[in-house]
């Protein structure tokens, strides 16, 4: 056989164990997002990515003047995404 293959036991034969296995019953303590001074018990990445995006769309609508064809270049999505996620996203491209 040539290739590489894919088999559920260690180099040493054995079917790995507890050592192994990524945990599956985490306490609150162990969770993202619990309030363990870093981020606060009610974080939630997905509001930074929305808030992430939104900033590079503004962005990318002023410096192309408002001009949503140059700006989905810019941003490597196709203006039809573009225009999409200016609406998802609440942007009033009048006040950009």
């Amino acid at each position: 056989r040539s290739g590489r293959q894919l088999h559920s036991g260690s180099s040493d034969g054995t079917q790995g164990g507890p050592a192994s296995d990524p945990p599956t019953d985490r306490s609150d303590s162990d969770r993202p997002g619990s309030d363990d001074g870093f981020f606060p018990a009610d974080y939630r990445l997905k509001d930074d990515l929305r808030d992430y995006e939104r900033r590079k769309i503004i962005s990318a609508v002023r410096a192309n003047n408002g001009n949503v064809n140059k700006s989905a270049s810019c941003l490597g999505v196709s203006q039809q995404l573009l225009v999409y996620k200016i609406k998802k996203l609440g942007i009033n491209k009048d006040l950009i």
